[in-house]
């Protein structure tokens, strides 16, 4: 069976304050807009997913929620992944393997460096950074989950905000 990972970077979000932690940043309203036009493109290209995993953040719990309400996917049935905020790539690559086979399509929401680090991991010719509302979907040819390793990886779409027109 094919399998298929869409890599998702939060949205745009307000800088980092002596008054906030890091994981308390809220979307800017640009933010907010990105991922509301995400989830519509999402929608209108007949995007589906088996699971969609978010980090526990607020800005990646938030881009998770705005995207989810856009494709009619039930809010209730995200999981939310304390082990995704400030993951590695090799943490992110052991929540993959641990995946059930029965699903075949999952959009995992976090933040970057893992993102881009992983984008680049899974796919020999991706060079490219991960912006914020980045969105990396990457295919994979009769592999289990658990096989799936460095290099393995098809790009089918890497899309920036400005794009989801």
């Amino acid at each position: 069976m094919h399998k298929t990972i869409c890599l998702l970077r939060h949205a745009k979000t307000h800088p980092a304050s002596h008054n906030a932690s890091d994981f308390d940043r809220t979307l800017q309203a640009q933010g907010h807009q990105d991922a509301i036009r995400l989830g519509i493109y999402l929608k209108n290209n007949q995007y589906k997913f088996d699971k969609i995993i978010a980090s526990h953040s607020v800005r990646t719990k938030t881009t998770a929620l705005l995207i989810a309400k856009q494709i009619g996917w039930d809010m209730q049935q995200i999981t939310w992944d304390k082990n995704l905020y400030m993951v590695s790539v090799h943490t992110l690559m052991h929540l993959i393997h641990r995946l059930d086979e029965n699903i075949n399509t999952v959009m995992v929401v976090g933040h970057n460096p893992a993102i881009t680090e992983a984008s680049k991991y899974l796919i020999k010719t991706f060079h490219h950074h991960v912006p914020p509302g980045g969105f990396v979907k990457i295919g994979f040819e009769k592999l289990a989950w658990h096989k799936i390793l460095k290099g393995t990886g098809r790009l089918i779409k890497f899309q920036s905000p400005g794009a989801y027109q």
